[in-house]
């Protein structure tokens, strides 16, 4: 009776607690995302000549 009440504890507790994981793994994958996306956008070359829709004088 032991092992089904601890297999049942175990169970219930088991589902939040995988939840929380992959809400946070989500949440930092976004993250890593949304940082290299403006790391790439800091890496773009400023040239004028290179930036589309710009007049230059």
């Amino acid at each position: 009776m032991l092992e089904v009440a601890s297999a049942m504890i175990l169970y219930v507790l088991g589902f939040p607690f995988l939840y929380g994981v992959l809400r946070l793994a989500v949440r930092h994958g976004m993250v890593d995302a949304a940082r290299l996306a403006r790391e790439e956008e800091l890496d773009a070359p400023r040239h004028p000549m290179l930036m589309e829709g710009t007049i230059t004088g």
